[in-house]
């Protein structure tokens, strides 16, 4: 091999590590993005579920306090 096609193989191999290194920084920055929303969603979710268990089991409403000890404290 001469100095010249040397040269050119070293260009092509520096080229594909940075066009994986691209790549690399490119999908863990799509997975970081996906698991903080996966995580938003989970917490929006137990928020929702939170909320419901608790009017479900007397607290208050969008239509006010659901038990008496809540309208008697007034």
């Amino acid at each position: 091999m001469t100095s010249t096609e040397n040269s050119m193989l070293t260009m092509k191999i520096i080229k594909l590590l940075g066009l994986a290194g691209i790549a690399i920084l490119t999908a863990a920055y799509l997975a970081s993005c996906m698991e903080r929303r996966d995580e938003e969603e989970r917490r929006r979710l137990n928020e929702r579920l939170d909320k419901e268990r608790w009017e479900s089991e007397g607290g208050a409403s969008r239509s006010g306090p659901a038990t008496q000890s809540a309208v008697t404290s007034h």
